[in-house]
């Protein structure tokens, strides 16, 4: 018999810019398959692997991606997703924005979007592991850096929003 095929995917940008955007598609945590199926939203597509990089010519986070998973007993499972809907953990938004940036321990970031209420900022390693809060005022739109911040990049959860952040020393 075979196992009842369940898709499941992350996505992850690795790089973006006006050239395009890089993102790496990670299916290894389907179940059942043994092939898989990608529909990129921008006409393209790849079969075979579960692992898999793809460039759009226009970067943003309105495409729709669609993984369709299929065993050897010829049972299949659709998983599709918005890039901009897969979250934080998943997905990470470059942001050119953000001044100074690359930016020293303890500095001050501007131009984020201002908040309308009390939040807590959060600084993510790029690991996914979260290294700092931070509470924001209403009515604030920068953030200061802890001190104790090691050199590298960094994403900072502003309202839902990911924003990469390079820290030097």
């Amino acid at each position: 018999g075979c196992v009842t095929p369940v898709a499941r995917f992350t996505a992850t940008i690795i790089s973006s810019s006006g050239a395009g955007m890089k993102v790496l598609f990670d299916a290894t945590s389907s179940t059942g398959a043994t092939q898989y199926k990608w529909f990129f939203g921008d006409g393209n597509s790849a079969m075979g692997t579960n692992f898999v990089q793809h460039n759009y010519s226009v970067p943003s986070l309105s495409y729709v991606v669609t993984l369709i998973v299929n065993n050897t007993c010829g049972d299949d499972d659709t998983l599709s997703y918005r890039l901009s809907q897969i979250g934080l953990d998943e997905t990470k938004v470059w942001a050119q924005n953000l001044y100074p940036n690359p930016v020293r321990p303890g500095q001050t970031v501007h131009g984020l979007p201002e908040v309308t209420q009390s939040v807590n900022a959060s600084l993510y390693a790029l690991d996914g592991r979260c290294v700092h809060e931070i509470l924001v005022d209403s009515g604030t739109h920068s953030v200061d850096l802890p001190s104790f911040l090691p050199a590298g990049t960094y994403y900072l959860n502003w309202m839902g929003t990911a924003y990469r952040l390079v820290v030097i020393p």
